[in-house]
């Protein structure tokens, strides 16, 4: 049996706007969606599996249901806003638990676009997803970082990073609360950003929001924008969150044994949920996913590897899934009894 990663973790593989653990008899379009996918391994590994967790986010959230998957499977204290994805990075780089120069108070910096319509501020695109290249990010970054350090905010740019995204580390992100850039895209942030929320009485809030309207207006001048349809005109904070002291040493050897798959993408993210394009890319998305990675899954739930678990998740809410324990006898009546999809995922 292949060496995998025994925790994949699924986003988007649900279909959107349900919340599963209410009952999926509410919202009969996604019911047949999901059993209509042409997954065998899915339908097999779901008649060796049972239910291990599942949950949903409130529409306050600050953290995608994926994220909180992904921090369950790190073994971290599952605070909202709170998960340090920008500190796994560092322990992943290098730049954390090897130097005690670098403090445990990380944050991941994304320039980013803002679309202001009737009063409203919508988060339209990451950096990343408006095609900044690697040498305007670093030009964006020279310009940028001293007003960074002046505040002694430190960033770090790293190439395994997407164009547009660097680390930082300050003690401005001590316990300090964060909406991730996969929670905000698409959606009006005036509830997400520093300053209100879980944020609103940070002793740094002032600073980092005065700090980023600075940079609002330094990016509106910037030649970045001149021949670019959208512009690129502020910076999002996100990621933050400390590791435990004593939770350092395992921080890599956890996350080996984690594997997030999006199956969300660009041409996806423009077209309307649910809509006929948008199900054909869904589910074509399905279908490679089953016949490329499952069919590992498949045989660790045959043998019900220990920790093995596959996560199924959306917008709102995931499912996660482990191996049945129980006798091959047994087992054989379960494999060969048919059922929905959609009747697995809510025993």
């Amino acid at each position: 049996m292949q060496n995998i990663p025994k925790k994949l973790i699924l986003s988007h593989a649900l279909p959107p706007n349900d919340t599963y653990t209410q009952g999926l008899d509410q919202d009969k379009s996604s019911l047949q969606l999901i059993d209509q996918l042409d997954v065998p391994h899915l339908r097999r590994i779901l008649k060796l599996s049972k239910p291990v967790h599942k949950a949903s986010v409130l529409h306050d959230a600050l953290n995608t249901p994926a994220e909180m998957a992904a921090a369950q499977g790190m073994g971290w204290n599952l605070e909202d806003g709170e998960l340090p994805f920008a500190a796994l990075k560092a322990v992943e780089f290098g730049l954390l638990g090897t130097t005690k120069t670098v403090a445990n108070h990380w944050a991941f910096i994304t320039l980013c676009s803002w679309h202001v319509q009737h009063g409203q501020v919508t988060f339209s695109a990451d950096a990343n997803a408006l095609g900044l290249t690697r040498s305007e990010s670093e030009e964006v970054l020279t310009v940028m970082k001293p007003y960074f350090e002046e505040d002694f905010i430190h960033i770090i740019s790293h190439p395994q990073l997407p164009p547009g995204q660097w680390l930082a580390y300050s003690d401005h992100f001590d316990a300090l609360s964060s909406a991730s850039v996969n929670r905000v895209s698409g959606r009006v942030i005036d509830d997400f950003l520093i300053g209100t929320g879980k944020s609103s009485h940070h002793k740094s809030a002032r600073t980092l929001r005065r700090l980023q309207n600075e940079m609002q207006m330094l990016l509106y001048q910037h030649p970045i924008n001149d021949h670019r349809p959208v512009g690129i005109n502020s910076f999002w904070i996100s990621g933050t969150g400390a590791i435990q002291a004593n939770a350092l040493q395992n921080t890599k050897e956890l996350y080996s044994n984690i594997q997030v798959v999006d199956f969300s993408s660009k041409d996806m993210d423009i077209l309307q949920p649910l809509s006929p394009q948008w199900v054909s890319a869904w589910s074509a998305k399905w279908e490679e996913i089953d016949a490329t990675m499952l069919p590992h899954y498949l045989d660790a739930f045959l043998n019900a590897v220990q920790d093995t678990q596959i996560s199924l998740c959306n917008d709102t809410a995931c499912i996660t899934l482990a191996p049945l324990e129980i006798s091959w006898t047994r087992r054989l009546k379960t494999f060969l009894r048919t059922s929905k999809i959609s009747r697995s995922l809510n025993e």
